[in-house]
């Protein structure tokens, strides 16, 4: 027995614009609206559809097609405000679930992207039955508050040098585990301390102290 199909049912976007075939070697098609005579019918709404085709023995074949349409949907992305995050800090990225695809700077295609640097990164979403897409950006800046100890310096011998780690600080680590602002250089060697600001931050700096006898050359 002949097989007649008009094919697989049929979702698209509005405004619908398609056209049905149904196929050539028939002597008649009778479509829905009861116009015949052409193998092809334009569809521009929403609907089912069906047609009764005749062929060369006067067999009669009739087959049904149901037209679904959306209206087209706009993503909505929003990666937010540009941002800034600590040296060696994380922040995860999302542009929002849906039934889109997504595309980021770098090609990968996950709803989520995990920031690691400083930079500017961007996804393009687009709806999967509409194809309307939408980009976002958003530039990531490392935060750097200029955090420092001084230049490495030289000391007399018997003499101190208060070194001082600056206030406003949650918390100060010091190479010898003390945990106070400034710290007593009195040996020659590395100093280093590490300070946590408010924003969860941490800021690490060191300096290196030299002792020297300040002896003048009339003094030998």
């Amino acid at each position: 027995a002949q097989e007649f199909a008009l094919g697989e049912d049929i979702f698209t976007c509005n405004p619908v614009s398609i056209t049905l075939d149904a196929g050539s070697g028939y002597t008649g098609y009778s479509w829905n609206d009861g116009l015949g005579g052409s193998q092809t019918y334009a569809v521009n709404t929403a609907g089912t559809y069906w047609v009764e085709v005749t062929d060369l023995n006067g067999c009669t074949f009739t087959d049904t097609l149901l037209v679904q349409a959306s209206n087209p949907s706009t993503p909505i992305v929003d990666l937010g405000p540009d941002a800034s995050i600590c040296n060696g800090a994380i922040l995860l990225l999302d542009a929002g679930a849906g039934s889109y695809s997504y595309l980021w700077q770098d090609n990968s295609t996950a709803q989520t992207y995990t920031v690691y640097t400083p930079g500017t990164y961007h996804v393009t979403v687009t709806d999967l039955f509409c194809g309307t897409s939408v980009m976002d950006s958003i530039v990531i800046s490392e935060l750097d508050n200029g955090f420092s100890l001084g230049e490495d310096t030289t000391i007399c011998i018997n003499h101190n040098l208060l070194l001082d780690a600056g206030s406003g600080y949650l918390s100060y680590l010091w190479q010898d585990l003390s945990n106070g602002q400034t710290h007593l250089a009195n040996i020659a060697g590395n100093y280093w301390v590490e300070v946590a600001d408010s924003l969860g931050c941490n800021y690490t700096d060191s300096v290196t102290i030299n002792i020297d006898d300040c002896l003048s050359i009339d003094e030998w």
